[in-house]
C-alpha cells in the first residue's frame, strides 16, 4: 500500500485513517477530521 498525500481532509473518503504530521493542525481540521468519523493518527511532536 503506501501513503497518499493530501492537502484537504475532503479527499479523504469517510471512514478511512489520517495521519496529521509532526508540524500538528488546528482544532478546526481535528475537528472535521472528528465530524467525518476518520480515525485519526496524531504524529504532531511534542516539543
Amino acid at each position: 500500500k503506501g501513503a497518499i498525500f493530501v492537502d484537504q481532509l475532503a479527499e479523504v473518503p469517510a471512514g478511512n485513517t489520517v495521519v496529521f504530521s509532526a508540524h500538528g493542525v488546528s482544532k478546526a481540521v481535528r475537528d472535521e477530521a472528528d465530524a467525518r468519523r476518520l480515525k485519526v493518527f496524531d504524529a504532531t511532536c511534542p516539543l
